[in-house]
């Protein structure tokens, strides 16, 4: 016989299921992916064993869905 609990966690798991298979139904079937590339890229510090690097890039969206994001800065 299942605990209580057992019953709430399997109900809890099977709905979560549910939502991703939905979710992913959503997608457009011609969604095309996003295309990255450099934009620029600068030596910001050189080392011996260690370089860093300021990369900008740019990403273009083919689809008429907008993208979820912002930019990133460190």
């Amino acid at each position: 016989m299942m605990r209580p609990h057992s019953t709430w966690h399997t109900w809890a798991i099977l709905s979560a299921a549910v939502l991703v298979v939905v979710s992913c139904s959503t997608i457009p079937k011609d969604f095309e992916a996003p295309r990255v590339s450099i934009a620029n890229l600068t030596l910001k510090d050189a080392a011996i064993f260690e370089q860093r690097f300021d990369v900008q890039l740019r990403i273009q969206n083919p689809n008429d869905v907008n993208m979820f994001g912002s930019a990133v800065e460190k």
